[in-house]
């Protein structure tokens, strides 16, 4: 445990690097043909606050309505919602429960990886946290919004397959396609995607 606490307080490569440099002058007392002591053991001592920054998010209402407008400038026109029951149902389920501060703000349907990257560097600007939503089916919490609201963005308007390279058994899908749909739209080819997580789950939801 102390060394665990000499890290988070920024002593943890002190102790590492005394220790280290001892067990060169051992070796070197004892081969005189050993190397010197390298420079690398004269770097300076990392701090906590210099390790772990505080990052701060922007989830006040005016931050989303504010990411809300930026988005809706560009002409992809992508869909999205406030309704509290559809950000609820985005990360509260029966076997994932979530609570009301866990709870997207706004939720949005991007139907390409363009207007995925749209909401994604908006969020990014503006510091509002970003969780994703694909089939529902965890059991792990990975739908709960752990930073204090901040936007989902929801897959299901994104089910195609963009590219099946038969020779090289690999596939492209967009994150909302199924396995079980995947597996119905490739059976006629004779392959097989054998991973199987549950019914209902997402290809997005099980490579996250």
């Amino acid at each position: 445990m102390k060394r665990v606490f000499d890290c988070w307080e920024g002593r943890f490569f002190c102790v590492s690097l005394k220790s280290t440099t001892e067990q060169f002058r051992r070796l070197a007392h004892l081969s005189p043909a050993f190397p010197q002591i390298p420079q690398l053991f004269l770097i300076p001592t990392l701090t906590h606050d210099s390790l772990m920054a505080p990052y701060f998010y922007h989830h006040l209402q005016g931050d989303i309505d504010n990411l809300v407008a930026e988005i809706s400038k560009h002409d992809n026109n992508i869909e999205y919602t406030l309704d509290p029951s559809i950000r609820n149902a985005k990360s509260n389920t029966l076997h994932s429960p979530a609570s009301n501060q866990e709870t997207p703000l706004a939720v949005f349907y991007p139907t390409s990886t363009q207007e995925t990257s749209i909401v994604l560097r908006a969020c990014n600007e503006r510091r509002i946290a970003v969780t994703a939503f694909s089939g529902g089916t965890s059991l792990g919490g990975a739908l709960t919004s752990t930073r204090g609201g901040g936007v989902c963005i929801s897959f299901e308007r994104m089910q195609r397959i963009v590219a099946l390279h038969e020779d090289d058994l690999d596939i492209v899908v967009q994150p909302g396609l199924g396995w079980v749909e995947l597996n119905e739209q490739i059976r006629d080819k004779g392959l097989f995607f054998p991973v199987d997580p549950a019914p209902g789950a997402k290809i997005g939801g099980m490579v996250w």
